[in-house]
């Protein structure tokens, strides 16, 4: 396989950039936003999570359309279209439905992020999968710190309604680039059977990796993208305070993922950082809502960014290592839509408990879930890859 030339890797990094950051400059005010238009705690929930429906419903059928036609760039393409509609609907809207609707409409951009994954994979080698995705997720972390420090200073000043200019605006920039890149030339093969594509979703250690990063996706979309600004607000912060508090998250994970992940790989391997990472985050999130100060909440989440940063990048590049090329997008799409199952239920659950107990209900039970990433690597891991090595006759990793 041709693989990327430095061209090709730096007009993507640039694409990833704006593209994550029209998407997350969202998240710290949309609970405070639909909270403003008098939303219940479910409905910020159902706000939060109406992002995640649509890539639920459409990230494998992507993955396996993309693999059969052998064309990542119009998904790719398409997606940040899309993305500048949504950010622009979500702008004129005036009601807590045209929120909903508008933040559907996202969901199914977002969902085209399972092709500029596999894309830019292959400007790699095959046995890079994990470097490849922790690379992006430095430039993903980069557009999110940006767009963090920037919706901060443009709310202070303008309102949260402002922010979805913004983040139209940087999809523009995100389309520009999606336009330039180039497909990687791969020398075509047959596309999946259906009985080759159920037994990618039917992989044992896709299966695994996948129903961790679900939770892992549960606690962000309860913590960071959920209800971490309501805590702020109860706690006096402002706009600008709001968006301190997601700039250290965010700070943290770029860190992370520029200098920690991969040493850290190296040193602990994939599995013992897996549990480490993720029995970390569950702390993180239970604990919260316990925090008696802006500074001390702010830490939290920038704890909370480390680990879940450390995690999600081992775990995207682990779900296509045991693949062949021609299967990859369908093995990313089956993970990134099935872990957006926690992104829905996340919010979901915690703002029905944060409606019947209190804001700190809603967090005491997704840590308390959060537990179940780390209890099943520690149980599942070798078991599920020699299985799932049986079935693709790959090599195991050293």
């Amino acid at each position: 396989m041709m693989q990327g030339t430095k061209r090709d890797r730096i007009f993507f990094n640039i694409f990833t950039f704006w593209f994550w950051f029209s998407n997350y400059i969202l998240n710290p005010y949309m609970s405070p936003y639909a909270q403003s238009m008098g939303a219940s705690n479910v409905a910020i929930g159902f706000v939060v999570s109406a992002y995640s429906v649509a890539q639920i419903a459409l990230k494998i059928p992507l993955g396996i359309v993309s693999d059969r036609i052998g064309r990542k760039k119009v998904f790719i393409v398409l997606g940040a279209a899309i993305s500048m509609l949504s950010e622009l609907g979500m702008y004129l809207s005036a009601s807590v439905g045209g929120l909903i609707a508008f933040r559907l409409l996202q969901g199914i951009a977002v969902a085209s992020w399972v092709c500029a994954t596999v894309l830019f994979a292959s400007y790699l080698p095959a046995d890079q999968a994990v470097n490849a995705t922790v690379h992006l997720q430095i430039f993903n972390s980069a557009g999110t710190l940006t767009g963090y420090f920037a919706g901060g200073f443009i709310t202070e000043r303008f309102g949260y309604r402002s922010v979805f200019a913004l983040a139209a605006l940087g999809a523009v920039f995100a389309l520009i680039f999606a336009s330039i890149i180039r497909e990687n030339r791969q020398k075509q093969e047959a596309p999946l059977t259906t009985r080759e594509l159920v037994q990618v979703g039917r992989s044992p250690f896709l299966l695994l990796v996948t129903g961790v990063c679900m939770v892992g996706q549960m606690i962000l979309s309860t913590t960071s993208w959920g209800f971490t600004p309501t805590l702020a607000l109860e706690l006096g912060a402002s706009s600008s305070q709001i968006s301190l508090i997601s700039v250290c998250w965010s700070v943290s994970g770029l860190v992370c993922s520029m200098f920690i992940v991969r040493r850290l790989v190296k040193r602990l391997g994939e599995k013992r950082l897996i549990i480490i990472a993720t029995a970390l985050e569950a702390v993180f999130c239970f604990s919260q809502p316990f925090m008696p100060s802006i500074l001390l909440l702010a830490i939290n989440g920038a704890l909370s960014g480390l680990t879940h940063s450390m995690s999600y990048s081992v775990l995207l590049g682990l779900s296509i290592r045991y693949f062949p090329g021609r299967a990859r997008a369908a093995a990313m799409g089956f993970m990134q839509s099935l872990y957006c199952i926690g992104l829905f239920i996340g919010p979901v659950i915690s703002g029905y408990f944060n409606d019947l107990y209190g804001l700190r209900a809603g967090f005491i039970v997704i840590g308390l879930l959060g537990f179940l990433a780390p209890a099943a690597t520690w149980l599942f891991y070798e078991t599920a890859e020699k299985k799932t090595i049986s079935q693709t006759g790959a090599q195991q990793a050293g």
